[in-house]
């Protein structure tokens, strides 16, 4: 990762040239974990029950950057037109057996193992000295138009290096589009996009048939999930709570705004757009901003439009 890009992500640059906006900070999908170099888990040390003192826990300089990037309307200004949008940014991290205290806990085991594994290694080891916030950090930015969406998944995901000891701090950014048309999948960082890519993002896109709300409601209720008919506000925005016990989640889906909005990628099925989840099997995250009947640049549905794109299509959904 070019460090300037970090940089300018960390003191939340509005604007960033057409090259660097394309590779802003992003985030390690939950599925991409296991592919990092770290070391198995192991039963626990004795040496590190209790015998070890905490360490002072802060952001990384990973998580502050992805946090603080722009979101990607702020990016993606210019060479379209206006769209109406709902959009929203999520903020939080993955879940885990026994919560966050025990993902940080089992990521300091790693740590001392690694330690252990060195003896006599002393100056050559360089063991944290601060822990992350979170072993994996989420952030989600949502723009949904009445016939399309587009969600920018991003995560930082913390893992031990064998070799040393240190802890590394793995970014990845990508972004789904999704419509009528079918989907396209867009690696930010890698700058590839794989799908049905066309040079408008979907603009041309059939909006969802009328009825189409109560449709994917009943197909999230054939899941488990279930409207609950409570209400609340996140960011400034009303939303209807749901709960599904095939994941133990609870969402919060926006209520209101001038248009119904297509469905939301990656989200099986429920309509709308998402201010809140917390599932016990997935991720936990809330809305930090949100905004109905807002309008941005159509050029924040087309990331893959940059120089240095390789797209690869296939063929329209039928």
């Amino acid at each position: 990762m070019n460090p300037t890009i970090w940089r300018a992500a960390a003191k939340g640059a509005p604007n960033l040239s057409d090259g660097a906006a394309r590779r802003w900070p992003g985030a390690l999908p939950a599925g991409r974990l296991a592919k990092l170099p770290m070391l198995p888990m192991l039963p626990m040390l004795a040496l590190w029950a209790g015998a070890v003192a905490p360490l002072a826990q802060a952001a990384s300089e990973a998580e502050e950057a992805m946090r603080k990037a722009p979101m990607p309307h702020q990016i993606y200004q210019r060479g379209g037109v206006p769209v109406a949008v709902h959009r929203a940014r999520l903020d939080g991290q993955q879940n885990s057996p026994g919560g966050e205290a025990a993902a940080l806990a089992g990521l300091r085991q790693l740590v001392q193992q690694c330690v252990a594994s060195h003896p006599g290694a002393g100056a050559s080891l360089h063991p944290p000295t601060q822990w992350p916030e979170h072993v994996l950090a989420l952030r989600e930015d949502h723009y949904m138009a009445a016939n399309r969406s587009i969600t920018y998944f991003n995560s930082v995901a913390h893992a031990v290096r064998p070799d040393d000891c240190a802890l590394l701090a793995r970014p990845v950014s990508r972004a789904v589009l999704v419509s009528s048309k079918g989907s396209c999948q867009i690696d930010l960082l890698r700058k590839t996009a794989r799908g049905v890519c066309d040079a408008g993002g979907h603009a041309d896109a059939a909006g969802e048939p009328r009825g189409a709300a109560a449709a994917l409601s009943g197909a999230a209720a054939g899941l488990g999930g279930v409207r609950t008919g409570q209400f609340k506000n996140v960011a400034g925005v009303r939303c209807e709570i749901w709960r599904q016990s095939a994941f133990e989640a609870t969402l919060c889906f926006a209520d209101g705004g001038a248009f119904a909005p297509a469905r939301a990628a990656g989200n099986a099925g429920w309509a709308g757009l998402l201010l809140e989840t917390d599932s016990q099997m997935g991720r936990k995250m809330s809305a930090v901003e949100a905004k109905l009947d807002s309008e941005v640049n159509s050029a924040v549905f087309t990331p893959y439009n940059g120089d240095g794109f390789s797209i690869s299509a296939k063929g329209a959904a039928k």
